[in-house]
């Protein structure tokens, strides 16, 4: 598991990586495994789970809400840990744990550690910057897990390689400049970005932030991206309790990533 689980599902993979994005206990603990389940039947190729934090900057309003609504359910990085671990049972799918630097430096002991050994494969800390993460890279280093980074179109190509230094696994391509939603343009630009960071780091590059139809993941499977992560489509179906349309929009996606 860990590191070696990431890159191994790349380098085995078939077309374009299905990663959906879950806010972990929403609604709640139970729903969670199910959902997770549903989305592991229906192709996930791998999971980030986002840790509910109650000032979540990078995330849009569906993905607020969620987060809002886990941490009334009592989600906390402890238990978001248990809950990595119950996926663990089903499924062996990389994990990369989203969070910000909060639920790390008030963890009650040694957060990377505490995250091998429940099964996480991988932490991207969203409000840490390519001058402040060596610490966090050297943590999920010394525990065999994944230091997951982000790029941005206004990321320089000098930055890019500065930050491939520090990643490991993939990086997170982030198609626009703002937070997380469903948007129908900019795939063109994060395309171009995602090829130009493979170049520049040799890891392998997935995009988010605004990924939402079956459309969109064909189109980032047509210019050979890595990986499309997928979050606030179908957290608006959890958010529904439409968990067959969940089904059906997981199925499609995998198939367009697939073909």
């Amino acid at each position: 598991m860990g590191l070696k689980n990431i890159q191994n599902t790349f380098a085995q993979k078939k077309g374009t990586a299905f990663m959906p994005f879950l806010v972990a206990g929403y609604p709640d603990f139970e729903t969670s495994v199910k959902i997770t389940k549903i989305l592991v039947e229906n192709g996930a190729d791998a999971l980030e789970v986002g840790i509910p934090f109650s000032d979540p900057l990078a995330d849009g309003p569906t993905i607020q809400a969620a987060d809002v609504k886990a941490i009334e359910n009592g989600m906390t990085p402890v238990k978001a840990f248990r809950l990595v671990k119950e996926i663990r049972k089903f499924s062996k799918v990389p994990i990369v744990i989203m969070c910000y630097a909060n639920a790390i430096t008030t963890f009650p002991g040694d957060f990377y550690k505490e995250a091998a050994k429940n099964g996480v494969d991988g932490v991207l800390v969203a409000d840490v910057c390519l001058e402040e993460i060596k610490p966090f890279a050297q943590k999920a280093k010394i525990n065999g897990l994944a230091n997951v980074m982000i790029i941005s179109p206004n990321t320089s190509l000098n930055r890019i390689k500065q930050i491939g230094k520090q990643s490991s696994g993939f990086l997170y391509v982030v198609s626009v400049m703002g937070v997380t939603g469903e948007r129908k343009d900019a795939m063109k630009t994060a395309i171009a970005l995602a090829l130009r960071a493979k170049k520049a780091t040799r890891l392998p590059t997935c995009i988010g932030f605004g990924i939402s139809t079956p459309a969109q993941v064909k189109q980032l499977r047509s210019n050979h991206v890595d990986g499309a992560i997928v979050g606030s489509a179908l957290i608006a179906k959890i958010r529904d309790k439409n968990y067959k349309a969940l089904k059906v929009l997981a199925k499609q996606m995998n198939i367009e990533a697939k073909k």
